[in-house]
């Protein structure tokens, strides 16, 4: 994988002698707003409504001040960046777009449209950690590799990702405006699906801060430590009971049997001793 996403574009910004339908080294076309397709590899998956009607009225004052970027697949024109400046051009009643063409294969096109977004933090932690998701499983990459491409900790990328493992039955009730990144982080350490809804229904009803989440959590999985003693402590005499009716079943039968039990801070020793009935047969017979 090249490394970082000004490699992989060729550009360097814009210089002030430059002129206005060109970047460095790069020439700007202006392309039918019709006949661009969204990429496959948009990490976003909402737009704020304000915001791009705030945009559209910007546009139909000033025009497109950035250029989106685009590149050809076949015969057809796919967006890699600029998603919300090409709805409000739409919007706004443009019949072409200005956008820069650049020539990337389909991993890295997938890179520069998840580097573009966050750098505009147009996603929020959860579309981020699916657009990482989505990388490494597509094109194969590890995280590391992908953390290199887009300037970001090979750590950041591993939490973000694991977030993903709490599931959709969680996840699409998370509202990141309300529900931080650092409170799903301690709701991972909870063992199953329903206490993590229990713990998640009060973080809103409470408004807990992540510190308080994370106290939260402490007392939880100390109770269900006690909980999980309490029941093993309960498994223990049932088998208790189990081996005092067999030794009575034996006592009935007129078997001899002897029971001790002996209780210490660690164990439970049982001892059994079952007359020989066999032998006793076999030196009557002699």
């Amino acid at each position: 994988m090249r490394k970082g996403i000004s490699a992989l574009l060729g550009l360097r910004g814009r210089e002030a002698n430059q002129d206005d339908d060109q970047l460095q080294g790069v020439q700007i076309e202006h392309i039918p707003v019709s006949s661009i397709r969204v990429s496959p590899f948009q990490a976003r998956s909402t737009f704020d409504e304000d915001d791009l009607a705030s945009l559209t009225e910007s546009i139909r004052q000033h025009g497109v001040l950035q250029p989106i970027i685009v590149r050809k697949v076949n015969a057809s024109v796919e967006l890699i960046a600029g998603e919300r400046r090409l709805r409000a051009a739409k919007r706004a009643g443009m019949s072409t777009i200005p956008a820069v063409v650049v020539d990337l294969r389909d991993q890295d096109a997938a890179i520069v449209s998840l580097s573009e977004n966050i750098q505009r933090r147009n996603l929020n932690y959860l579309e981020q950690a699916e657009g990482y998701r989505k990388v490494i499983e597509q094109f194969g990459c590890t995280q590391a590799e992908l953390a290199r491409a887009l300037g970001v900790s090979e750590s950041l990328v591993a939490s973000r990702i694991r977030l993903l493992s709490l599931g959709k039955e969680i996840l699409s009730q998370i509202n990141t405006d309300e529900i931080l990144e650092g409170h799903l982080d301690a709701i991972l350490r909870l063992p199953d699906t329903r206490t993590r809804k229990m713990v998640l229904d009060d973080i809103r009803r409470k408004r807990l801060s992540v510190k308080q989440t994370n106290d939260l959590v402490k007392k939880v999985l100390s109770l269900k430590k006690k909980q999980n003693v309490v029941k093993i402590l309960g498994d223990a005499r049932l088998l208790l009971n189990s081996i005092k009716k067999a030794v009575r079943d034996l006592e009935r039968s007129g078997i001899d049997v002897e029971y001790s039990q002996d209780v210490s801070e660690k164990w439970i020793d049982v001892r059994i001793r079952i007359a020989n009935t066999k032998a006793s047969e076999e030196k009557t017979g002699a």
